[in-house]
């Protein structure tokens, strides 16, 4: 499957194709869902991705219990772009970018990690990438996807919304919404998976109740 899509993708940029339209977070101030980049620039760098990227990719979806459903590749763009080529769903993200976000264990580079779990929640979604009016709030669904899954990490609010906060456009634009409407919804993804986890912390200590003791 891996190798038959690469294949597939150099065709695309070979013939000039016009794959599906990216999703991108549009973090860096500019707007790279409007097609600025070819798809020869786009899948110039492709290549099989390392092991990392892949392990941190099945770390992220673990925490919802899903497979992903798309495959992924490094390319020459700014952080991580969610694409999609026909039936075939993809992300293309920079390596020296998301290479931070591989070693979670001491210090996790949160930034990184927001931006892959921002595509990843364009992909796990389902969401079709054309030029319609409604890519703002599939871009607000992705937002909200990514605070939750910051939570289920182990992210604090401040450190789910540090990047964002930094990066995003105040104002709006035909592909993505301002910094103020996505910013709360990255905190009602984050609070709401706050909210699930308290609720699941209260039914398991009324478990522990109900459950008979056993002297060891």
């Amino acid at each position: 499957m891996r190798n038959s899509l690469m294949v597939a993708a150099l065709l695309l940029g070979v013939h000039g194709a016009n794959p599906g339209r990216v999703g991108a977070q549009d973090y860096s101030h500019r707007d790279f869902t409007i097609g600025q980049q070819s798809s020869v620039e786009l899948l110039g760098r492709m290549e099989l991705p390392d092991l990392d990227v892949l392990t941190t990719i099945e770390d992220i979806c673990s925490h919802v219990g899903l497979k992903p459903n798309f495959v992924a590749y490094p390319a020459n763009v700014p952080n991580a772009l969610a694409y999609a080529m026909g039936p075939n769903r993809v992300i293309m993200y920079n390596p020296e970018f998301i290479k931070r976000a591989h070693d979670r264990s001491d210090s996790p580079d949160w930034a990184a990690i927001s931006v892959l779990t921002h595509e990843i929640g364009h992909h796990l979604q389902g969401h079709i990438f054309d030029n319609d009016r409604d890519f703002r709030q599939r871009e607000l669904e992705a937002d909200h996807f990514s605070g939750f899954m910051l939570y289920r990490m182990g992210a604090t609010l401040t450190e789910t919304q540090a990047y964002p906060r930094a990066m995003m456009q105040d104002v709006e634009t035909p592909s993505h919404p301002g910094r103020e409407l996505r910013m709360e919804m990255i905190e009602a993804g984050w609070r709401q998976a706050e909210a699930i986890h308290r609720h699941e912390q209260d039914l398991a200590q009324k478990r522990a109740l109900r459950s008979p003791r056993r002297d060891d």
